[in-house]
């Protein structure tokens, strides 16, 4: 029996996928440690899988497969405060900025600020709410809102 696996594309999902193919003998029944009997196994989640496989014959063997799955997609944003601790210099003023840091998930990244910046920090902020939207290579994201103020 050759196989493929297919791990797990974002943190804590369950789409991964065990697919074997059988030599001759067919057809095979399969009986996976999860229960499932059916091939390929799909939507399942990072670990250790074995199955047993028998073919037409009553001929068996036992197969053990790990599917993977990346580090979380962790991001973290600030304010830059240059202005004796506030986020922009006085009230009505556009001169805040915020940015972003990320770990974790699949690089690259990429960037979607609701001010339409694409890069890892966005400026020109005024008082308000910003949201930042990060989403790594196997297309797994997370949105976060950063919120621009002033000392009263």
């Amino acid at each position: 029996v050759t196989s493929s696996v297919n791990n797990v594309t974002c943190f804590g999902a369950s789409n991964g996928q065990i697919a074997l193919t059988p030599g001759n003998n067919s057809p095979y029944s399969y009986s996976w440690n999860n229960g499932s009997t059916s091939n390929p196994l799909t939507g399942i989640s990072s670990g250790n899988y074995s199955v047993i496989y028998t073919d037409i014959n009553g001929c068996s063997d036992t197969s053990f497969y790990s599917v993977n799955e990346p580090p979380a997609l962790v991001v973290t944003t600030a304010i830059t405060s240059n202005y004796n601790g506030q986020n922009v210099s006085c009230f009505g003023s556009t001169n805040g900025s915020a940015s972003s840091t990320v770990s974790g998930g699949t690089a690259p990244y990429t960037y979607a600020w609701i001010t339409g910046s694409a890069i890892d920090s966005t400026g020109g902020l005024s008082i308000g709410s910003y949201i930042v939207t990060i989403t790594d290579d196997n297309g797994c994201s997370r949105t976060r809102n950063i919120t621009v103020t002033i000392l009263s």
